[in-house]
């Protein structure tokens, strides 16, 4: 007999599906723009509702995007529309899923364990060989992402947030939970692995799906 999960999960799950899914055009005060969403083997651009935010400063009180691009402005048409190649459309991206997965995430967390994330950092830029794959990684700087291609998969960025929630529950920084360079290599790997499931774990019940990279060029499935 299977057992059906308690009300508090179902309604846990409930919350992180519901607002995972882009916004409509409900509030025309939003700015629109373009973000990739996975769909028939690959990420497939689409219009969306874009978070507020000043003309050229990717920033709310949940995330802000370093680096951007200084052309990062409103197109002719009004918006932040750009082509899929457009390395401008990778930082409308990220903003974009970031601010959800991270407001989704502290409907939970405040209720529950009185903590809320904000001010999160991202940094991107192009990978420098184009057939290599996005990356991403973080520290007490922020989150990094290296991406190969503009409509990149945005699990890579979902476990970096996944390592953000991780370090607010424990109330460190991962740097400070396994010992680097190891000298204990099966501890290390042991730790190490917890860290990184966690991640990856928080970016399927997030997104969905489990496969980390799925539709950028390499897969990493937990």
């Amino acid at each position: 007999m299977i057992a059906c999960p308690s009300a508090s999960i179902r309604k846990i799950l409930f919350i992180c599906l519901l607002l995972q899914s882009p916004m409509p055009f409900a509030n025309t005060a939003y700015p629109k723009g373009r973000i990739a969403i996975s769909s028939g083997g690959g990420m497939v651009p689409i219009a969306v509702q874009l978070p507020t935010f000043t003309d050229g400063v990717l920033k709310n009180d949940l995330v802000e995007l370093v680096n951007i691009p200084e052309n990062l402005r409103l197109s002719p048409d009004g918006d932040y529309s750009f082509d899929p190649d457009d390395d401008r459309f990778a930082f409308v991206h990220a903003y974009y899923y970031a601010t959800q997965q991270i407001a989704a995430y502290n409907k939970i967390l405040e209720p529950l364990f009185h903590k809320h994330l904000s001010g999160v950092t991202i940094s991107l830029s192009r990978a420098p060989d184009g057939t290599a794959p996005s990356a991403g990684g973080g520290g007490s700087r922020g989150i990094n992402v290296s991406f190969a291609k503009p409509v990149f998969d945005i699990s890579i960025l979902a476990h970096e947030i996944g390592h953000e929630i991780h370090r607010l529950l424990l109330g460190k920084g991962l740097h400070e939970v396994y010992e680097f360079p190891p000298t204990d290599f099966v501890r290390f790997a042991q730790q190490a692995g917890v860290i990184e499931g966690t991640a990856n774990m928080l970016a399927a019940l997030y997104l969905g799906r489990s496969k980390i990279g799925e539709f950028d060029l390499y897969e990493c499935a937990f």
